[in-house]
């Protein structure tokens, strides 16, 4: 009954349904497979108001500085190819015959994770650094907090997820091979699968995959030389790994192979299959996901510049930059390095991602990023420090009930003891809660913003704009 109800209320069906002799009031699994769809509702960046009101001291160069984004907007969008969720939603959802959605790209990565989360209980990622961070993030934002330790059917039937790759991490490597050893005797319950996500360029990331790979081989088939054909379907897929890179299979049919569009690397390939593969199988909403990096894609081409959220997050960079920038500075704008300071200890992911950022982007196609140098000045490592706020979380707030009412004054604290800063906060991103909509307005403007401060301080006719020093203003 429970489930009946909430199958209807996610239909959106009148409370009359749920008269006659259904259950109103429902008790939702930790993680069912029948969750209502939550709302769409936009992420808001809010600057520091000593930067932005019109009473302060920068409020000119502020205005000056998002007429500069304006003229970077059009050049990107003039520039760049299709971003990656624009491209996957286009070619999944507005076809409208079933055979050419079922050509799609989107449907070949849903159709894989559902094969790998009905063959397994387990599920081992290896990928990169940037790729692992983003997996990780999603992993502990759109999941049950303690995904893993659930039962299979409180996880509504998806596999364990553990990650692996990146840097040698050996303790951590033999510790995943231990929990791989059947011990239940049931053979989906032992069963475990193999995902290598993204290009794994990093020796650690081949090796591991390698190592994994053999193993899971030897498990399936023990007898040397046995034709695998397509038996290793549901348990390994492999995501843009190139030939030469130590990790594809031995032939064709071994297992299922996904492609990576060109710059869907490092960071940027947060929308692609090297990410959305991954979350897909843990159950997480990945076509939710792409449409919340859809809308804030939207609101970067058509927001005028006083609303856009990626342009007012880049602008606070080069303000933050411009004043702590020498007078006798070589350049004549420097985008500050940001630091994300989460709510909780569930985002460190978005900390290791965002820290990627400065690598060559997906969103544009002129060939890599100047050296490392040239990097080095345009961004400076000065006191740029952007809060994470979410307005609701996805379950009641429990320290908040009378029972524990000292516990609330110390959250601030305790998230300071764990993320500590020197300096104040000259920006806010506000969540409306934490969802797959919300994580993918999150992390595309966060790409976005990163190239548009890119451009800003790298371009001399664009940098000229917001080059003009004041008097020493400490932000």
């Amino acid at each position: 009954m429970a489930e009946i109800g909430l199958a209807l209320r996610r239909r959106r069906m009148p409370p009359s349904f749920l008269a006659a002799g259904f259950e109103a009031a429902a008790v939702e699994v930790p993680m069912s497979a029948i969750r209502p769809r939550p709302p769409t509702d936009p992420v808001h960046h809010r600057p520091a108001a000593r930067l932005t009101a019109p009473s302060a001291p920068w409020h000119v160069r502020w205005q000056t500085v998002l007429a500069a984004g304006e003229l970077v907007r059009r050049d990107l969008l003039a520039t760049a190819r299709i971003p990656d969720a624009d491209r996957l939603l286009a070619a999944y959802g507005t076809t409208r015959s079933t055979a050419l959605r079922r050509d799609s790209e989107l449907f070949a990565i849903l159709d894989a994770a559902r094969r790998i989360r009905e063959s397994v209980d387990r599920v081992v990622v290896v990928a990169d650094c940037a790729e692992r961070a983003a997996i990780e993030l999603l992993l502990a934002t759109c999941c049950h907090p303690l995904h893993n330790e659930l039962p299979r059917d409180q996880r509504g039937g998806r596999p364990r997820c553990t990650t692996l790759g990146g840097i040698p991490e050996d303790d951590r490597l033999q510790g995943t091979i231990d929990c791989l050893t059947p011990r239940s005797g049931d053979l989906l319950l032992d069963a475990w699968g193999l995902v290598v996500a993204g290009r794994g360029t990093a020796p650690a990331t081949q090796a591991t995959a390698t190592l994994l790979r053999d193993r899971l081989r030897r498990e399936v088939f023990p007898v040397p030389g046995a034709a695998l054909g397509r038996a290793l379907e549901g348990r390994l897929a492999l995501v843009g790994t190139l030939p030469d890179e130590g990790v594809t299979p031995a032939g064709p049919a071994e297992g299922t192979i996904l492609p990576l569009p060109p710059g869907a690397i490092g960071p940027a390939a947060v929308f692609s299959a090297a990410c959305l593969l991954p979350a897909s199988i843990a159950g997480i909403d990945v076509v939710h996901l792409l449409e919340g990096a859809a809308a804030m894609l939207r609101r970067f081409r058509e927001a005028p510049p006083d609303t856009n959220p990626v342009l007012s997050c880049a602008a606070v960079a080069l303000l933050v930059g411009d004043g702590a920038c020498r007078s006798g500075a070589s350049l004549p704008a420097v985008a500050a390095r940001r630091r994300i300071r989460p709510p909780d200890s569930r985002w460190e992911g978005l900390i290791r991602w965002h820290t990627t950022l400065p690598r060559p982007s997906a969103v544009s196609e002129s060939g890599p990023r100047p050296s490392d140098d040239l990097q080095t000045a345009a961004w400076i490592d000065c006191a740029l420090r952007t809060d994470i706020e979410v307005l609701a979380q996805r379950r009641d707030p429990f320290l908040e009930s009378g029972s524990l009412p000292t516990v609330v004054p110390a959250v601030a604290d305790a998230c300071g003891e764990l993320f500590p800063f020197d300096c104040h906060s000259a920006d806010t991103i506000v969540l409306p809660r934490i969802d797959e909509h919300a994580i993918g307005q999150l992390l595309q403007m966060l790409l976005l913003a990163a190239e548009v401060e890119y451009r800003l301080a790298a371009a001399p006719s664009l940098a000229g704009a917001v080059a003009t020093r004041s008097a020493a203003v400490v932000v």
